[in-house]
C-alpha cells in the first residue's frame, strides 16, 4: 500500500518505504521487500515496525518496535 502527501505549497513528496510485520522475532526475509524497494528506487532509508522491543538498524534499514514509529521522518 502506498500513501503520499502533498502540502499545497508545490513542494515534492518523498516516499518513505515502510514494512510492517507482526512478529517479534526478526527474520532476514521481512527485508526483502525493502530491499527491493531500496534497488529499483535508489532510496537509502526505510523502516521495519515489527511487534519485537528492539530498535536497532539492519541492511541500512531501521528496526522498530510498533510504538516507536513517532521517530519516522
Amino acid at each position: 500500500m502506498m500513501f503520499s502527501l502533498y502540502d499545497g505549497l508545490n513542494n515534492e513528496p518523498h516516499l518513505i518505504p515502510i514494512e510492517v510485520k507482526s512478529s517479534q522475532t526478526i527474520s532476514s526475509s521481512f527485508f526483502e521487500g525493502l530491499l527491493y524497494w531500496k534497488n529499483l528506487a535508489k532510496e537509502e532509508k526505510g523502516y521495519l515496525i515489527y511487534a519485537g522491543e528492539k530498535e536497532e538498524s539492519r541492511s541500512n534499514f531501521s528496526l522498530l518496535p510498533w510504538n516507536k514509529v513517532e521517530v519516522i521522518e
